[in-house]
């Protein structure tokens, strides 16, 4: 986890920190232990993603963050877990965080959260804003009743997976990656809700893997992207270091269960088509399987694509969390910039939308 303080206009370097989730920490540049007494704006953020531009491969702090700690308006604090808000009625004041095994606070007008779909609720409900019956069973008093908070979960299922045996070994390339395309389920559908994707090595969940026992080959490894299961984020305490609770529900709703079954067959036509013949020696999974097999091998084979999202969506209904601005409803001084405002995953892949919410952020609070 980190925290960015920012003290003047580099609030949209700060911002553009907006990740899709996850808990690795950046480098450790620049950790300040000097704190100021207040800050123009905080961002709790967490994840450091990449992306390739202009056939470079670079990473979301080194683009936005790191050209700017050197202006002496950013603090960047690393090993720096936020606890919970600072909040004066329903208004946020700041962030109160554990670093150094010190519990310290810092105070500005504006906090943006930024910590993606699984820590973002869980620093709103440790702080007593979500769903009031969720916040009276781990005994949190309700500071704002937002019903909509943990809920709305989605990701993108990833289907380990399809696996052919090469002929003969072939060495890793460049992200393990090499190639993916979209396709329709359904024909009628109005756009794809598949995505395949080829990688190089076999991969496998620890329910396929000693099934099948796959060594090496490639995996054309299946991917549903547009799911319509649901499922939400929990907490168990009001332990501000218990981790939080996913039940994501994958493949709950039968369409998805229909698309990734079709994205299986689609990937096993493929890997034993004739063009593949000088590559592969055989498929070793899943193989010829019964309709009622394959459902049950698409359900040990489903896992997260690290896609998490949707857990504080934007809208305007009941189950809504922010704005068209960001702001949290019913929360002074609160903003959201991360994968968990989406009211619905996106189809493909979440790093660059997520980092768009960030850059939009901080037009939004710069204006």
């Amino acid at each position: 986890m980190q925290l960015a303080l920012a003290t003047g206009a580099s609030l949209s370097a700060v911002c553009a920190m907006a990740q899709e989730g996850g808990d690795a920490a950046i480098t450790q540049l620049y950790n300040a232990q000097n704190l100021r007494d207040s800050y123009a704006y905080i961002v709790v953020g967490s994840g450091s993603g990449g992306a390739t531009v202009a056939g470079r491969r670079v990473n979301i702090p080194q683009s936005y963050l790191y050209p700017v700690l050197k202006q002496g308006n950013v603090t960047l604090l690393t090993v720096a877990e936020a606890t919970t808000l600072i909040m004066e009625g329903t208004t946020c004041k700041g962030v109160n965080f554990v670093q150094d095994v010190q519990m310290k606070s810092a105070r500005a007008p504006r906090v943006i959260l930024s910590a993606g779909a699984i820590n973002t609720p869980k620093m709103l409900v440790l702080s007593g804003i979500g769903p009031k019956a969720e916040l009276d069973r781990i005994g949190v008093p309700v500071t704002v009743d937002l019903p909509g908070v943990g809920q709305n979960f989605q990701d993108h299922v990833l289907l380990a997976g399809c696996i052919w045996e090469y002929n003969e070994p072939l060495p890793p390339r460049n992200s393990l990656a090499g190639a993916t395309f979209f396709w329709k389920s359904d024909s009628t559908l109005d756009s794809p809700d598949m995505q395949p994707v080829q990688i190089a090595v076999p991969y496998a969940t620890e329910v396929t893997g000693p099934s099948y026992a796959p060594r090496r080959g490639m995996d054309p490894v299946a991917r549903p992207c547009t799911p319509k299961s649901r499922g939400r984020v929990y907490l168990t305490s009001n332990d501000p270091m218990a981790q939080a609770r996913e039940d994501a529900q994958f493949l709950s709703h039968p369409d998805d269960l229909t698309a990734v079954v079709r994205c299986i067959e689609l990937c096993r036509e493929i890997g034993n088509s004739g063009a593949m013949r000088e590559f592969v020696k055989r498929e070793v999974m899943p193989g010829a399987l019964s309709p009622a097999e394959m459902q049950d091998f698409a359900k040990n084979a489903a896992g997260t694509y690290f896609h998490e999202s949707c857990t504080c969506k934007m809208g305007t209904d009941e189950m809504s969390l922010v704005d068209a601005n960001l702001s949290v409803y019913g929360v002074e001084g609160l903003s959201i910039a991360d994968a968990s405002i989406m009211p619905r995953v996106t189809t493909g892949n979440t790093m660059a939308p997520t980092v768009i919410i960030g850059e939009r952020a901080a037009d939004i609070l710069l204006a």
